[in-house]
């Protein structure tokens, strides 16, 4: 079983193009220093380290036996970061390293196209490997091309990114001749196989009860984080704590992010997302560069500006806390379905909940 690195670093390079690869993109290197180590940081929580662990689990297992992995979540839960972290790690381990006869590449990692089919999928993993022969138009040979391949650079787990691609209303015919061609692939190989994607990802496999099973024992969901109870307070207030200690550990003084009325606050400016999140920080950071003590003021003009922001007539970081209050509790009963029953005039402070 693989030894694992306490910090991982996504912004490194790997031998594989993992979905366009970070390190090669040059408006990356625009971003000042501390704003490109806190983009590429890890803020790991329970459900980022749940899927870590059934992703090395099923890692673990490649070889023995052809089975997968599930992970699902709405756009900006971190399944990618997840994935790259996860992907990181394993090209950091000693017995992965490259040699001067072949470059071993463990884990292949694709975004399922738009519009799938057997060719179309072999190519984009032949792509990700930085293959350089052309692929046969031919399926047959295009399948011999790909398993001799994978047998000579070792390949034990590959991704399928974007696996709601699949769903019929997408696919249409090419659906079944593609999941049985991933069968077919776990079990003549003894791949292990990961599919990412939304959540109605997993209607699809209902539709194929031949993998359906290979997939039945490691599904994980990422969600938004709540503070609708201690123990998800508590998670959210460690999460963003980590991110209070980067910038006190940058150099910067912030107004603190733990009290229940900031947890509540981040909550009605983000829902919980660990995207959004991160976006505002990132703004923080790239606005104010030169500016070392980041107020509850700076937070409130940042957050004015931000996209998602559906409130932008009221000032969410600097309002007095029983309007805060209110602003929550209207937020929490959208979530629940909870119709309001009264008129009010005053909506300065509604709060839609979309992107």
């Amino acid at each position: 079983m693989m030894s694992h690195k306490p910090e991982i670093n996504v912004f490194t390079p790997l031998p594989i193009d993992m979905n366009s690869d970070l390190s090669t993109n040059a408006q990356i290197m625009k971003l000042p220093p501390h704003a490109r180590e806190f983009y590429f940081k890890t803020f790991k929580h329970s459900g980022f380290n749940l899927g870590l662990k059934e992703l090395r689990q099923s890692h673990m297992m490649s070889g023995l036996d052809g089975q997968g992995c599930i992970i699902i979540g709405n756009p900006g839960l971190g399944k990618s970061r997840l994935l790259r972290y996860f992907a990181t790690e394993v090209y950091q381990q000693p017995e992965y390293q490259a040699t001067d006869e072949v470059t071993k590449l463990p884990l292949l990692s694709i975004r399922v196209p738009g519009k799938p089919s057997i060719l179309g999928i072999i190519e984009k993993l032949m792509d990700c490997a930085r293959y350089e022969h052309p692929t046969p138009r031919n399926i047959d040979m295009a399948i011999k091309q790909l398993y001799r391949f994978i047998r000579f650079t070792g390949v034990e787990i590959i991704i399928f990114d974007e696996f709601q691609h699949l769903l019929r209303k997408n696919a249409l015919i090419r659906t079944r001749d593609i999941m049985a061609f991933i069968k077919v692939l776990m079990d003549d190989l003894c791949l292990s196989v990961v599919f990412s994607g939304l959540p109605e990802l997993v209607t699809l496999l209902d539709e194929h009860e031949e993998i359906k099973e290979r997939f039945s024992s490691a599904n994980v969901e990422l969600v938004p984080f709540s503070i609708s109870n201690t123990k998800n307070m508590k998670e959210f207030a460690s999460y963003l704590k980590n991110i209070e200690n980067n910038f006190t550990n940058a150099g910067y003084s912030i107004c603190s992010l733990l009290e229940l009325d900031m947890l509540k606050r981040f909550y009605i400016a983000t829902l919980g997302i660990p995207r959004r999140i991160t976006q505002l920080f990132m703004r923080v950071m790239t606005q104010l560069p030169d500016k070392k003590e980041i107020t509850a003021n700076d937070l409130n003009l940042i957050f004015k500006a931000m996209a998602y922001n559906k409130i932008k007539n009221f000032n969410l970081f600097t309002e007095h806390s029983y309007q805060i209050d209110a602003q929550y509790s209207e937020l929490l009963n959208k979530q629940n379905g909870v119709i309001k029953k009264s008129n009010t005039n005053h909506k300065a402070g509604t709060r839609q909940g979309g992107s």
